[in-house]
């Protein structure tokens, strides 16, 4: 079921249960992030700063007084095309936060496994909910363009769930979301397990504050 529908019992069980089969599980890495709506917006800058757009992420006001922003020129390899991305203030802020993350996370990986393995590329790939705007534009193509700037670490590449309602490993993610947030609201001690008395897989969450 979907968090938001969850009972009471249910939502105070979750992550204590979650924990328990992830200990049991063959080896699962988990990269969770939570973030109020303004310690994104307050990051705006640093996410600009860190993904090298200065020159190519700006913000316009609308006749109807609303704030959009454009991402670009940018080049379509595959079609030797130049675009440029527009899409409201709050998706690209929301864009930028996750793409933020999911490169950073790789960036991790590739950092440990170099150290201990030696590797030349760690290769991300991940199923995560469909962006709100049509497929191919606004979210998903602002994505696409960030998360392919630099692919000397490897890539990255994500799909999408086709019925995220009925998706067990969707509803899954949804629901332990849904647990982190509900945790970083409350601001209350976090019940879940410690990767090191772990026996098996990877969790790391962090709260994202300015």
């Amino acid at each position: 079921m979907k968090w938001k529908n969850a009972s009471k019992k249910y939502r105070d069980c979750f992550l204590s249960v979650f924990f328990e089969e992830l200990n049991v599980s063959p080896a699962v890495s988990i990269f969770a992030i939570s973030a109020k709506e303004e310690a994104i917006r307050d990051s705006a800058e640093h996410f600009i700063r860190e993904l090298g757009l200065q020159r190519h992420y700006s913000r316009a006001e609308t006749s109807e007084g609303k704030i959009r922003v454009e991402i670009g020129p940018l080049i379509n390899v595959t079609k030797g095309e130049r675009l440029t991305i527009s899409l409201s203030e709050n998706r690209a802020l929301m864009g930028l936060h996750i793409a933020h993350f999911v490169i950073r996370m790789q960036s991790c990986m590739y950092e440990a496994a170099k150290n201990i393995d030696q590797v030349s590329m760690i290769n991300f790939n991940f199923l995560g909910d469909k962006f709100p705007g049509p497929p191919g534009q606004e979210m998903d193509l602002m994505f696409q363009a960030l998360t392919s700037f630099s692919r000397e670490k490897g890539r990255i590449a994500w799909g999408y769930f086709g019925e995220s309602d009925t998706e067990e490993t969707d509803l899954l993610a949804d629901n332990l979301a849904g647990a982190l947030n509900a945790t970083h609201r409350k601001q209350c001690d976090f019940s879940g397990s410690n990767s090191n008395t772990m026996d098996s897989g990877l969790f790391y969450w962090e709260v994202w504050s300015v």
